[in-house]
């Protein structure tokens, strides 16, 4: 079974990238760019510079987090900064 990794840090880069930190030592950029579509909370990251740059990490539970309340599971964003697409229940 994997171990499961959390991001311990994040900087947001406009436009849409997170450059990330994760438990396991890991550095990785992910672009979100060609990830982000849909509506509501997603599109409010997307559309506003500010809010998008306001990402950190929730301590507890490991995750990228913004303040709109849209958050990003630390095993996707490990995938994705890995270069794979990603755990199938994603």
């Amino acid at each position: 079974m994997a171990e499961l990794v959390d991001v311990v840090a994040v900087v947001a880069r406009w436009p849409l990238r997170l450059e990330l930190r994760f438990s396991d030592g890991f550095d990785g950029t992910v672009d979100l760019g060609p990830r982000l579509q849909g509506q509501g909370l997603v599109a409010e990251i997307v559309e506003s510079r500010d809010l998008f740059l306001a990402a950190t990490v929730d301590r507890e539970r490991g995750v990228v987090c913004w303040p709109n309340g849209l958050d990003f599971d630390s095993d996707v964003l490990r995938a994705w900064a890995d270069g794979r697409e990603g755990p199938e229940w994603a």
